[in-house]
């Protein structure tokens, strides 16, 4: 999704679109921006890159499942530490475009290959995980900080957590 239109409800007084959307304004659209860029930093920081890619090795046989944990964990990080500057709208842009990454990413690596069937399940899967307001830390974490949450909803057999230590390393921009 682009993020000259990442599905902002139009508001009172606000010009929309035939669909109810309107045109994200300057912060929004450079809040979106920094969340793309946030999550390449993530998937691509020294140390995450390895763990991204043992978690979709061995999901080859789940990539739904491998690909929506690992989107899951990158927006949930995001999520906390934009301390509430990226709204569910921008999230919900950002989301295909982290799928996007890391489908490409599989690909590009030879793990597998996503059809558009399979990319569906994997925006439902992370777009429900990601419809819940986020928690309190002590809430979220988990014994390695990571989310438990994570892998549940999961398709059977998914992986049900990132390596130790998390998955992604906290190579993140501010927001």
């Amino acid at each position: 999704m682009h993020p000259a239109n990442p599905n902002i409800p139009a508001e009172a007084g606000q010009e929309a679109s035939p669909e109810g959307t309107r045109d994200p304004t300057e912060e929004e659209a450079n809040v979106y921006e920094r969340t793309v860029m946030g999550a390449m930093k993530m998937l691509y920081s020294e140390g995450s890159f390895e763990k991204v890619m043992a978690v979709l090795e061995q999901g080859k046989d789940d990539p739904i499942g491998a690909v929506a944990m690992v989107a899951q964990q990158i927006l949930m990080m995001l999520r906390k530490s934009s301390k509430g500057n990226i709204t569910p709208e921008i999230l919900q842009g950002a989301m295909m475009e982290v799928i996007a990454m890391i489908a490409e990413l599989a690909e590009k690596q030879g793990i597998f290959t996503l059809d558009e069937s399979m990319f569906t399940q994997i925006v439902q899967a992370v777009a429900q995980s990601l419809s819940s307001p986020p928690e309190s830390p002590e809430a979220q974490a988990g014994p390695e900080g990571a989310p438990e949450e994570m892998g549940q909803g999961m398709p059977q057999g998914a992986p049900q957590g990132p390596p130790a230590g998390g998955l992604v390393s906290s190579a993140q921009g501010g927001m």
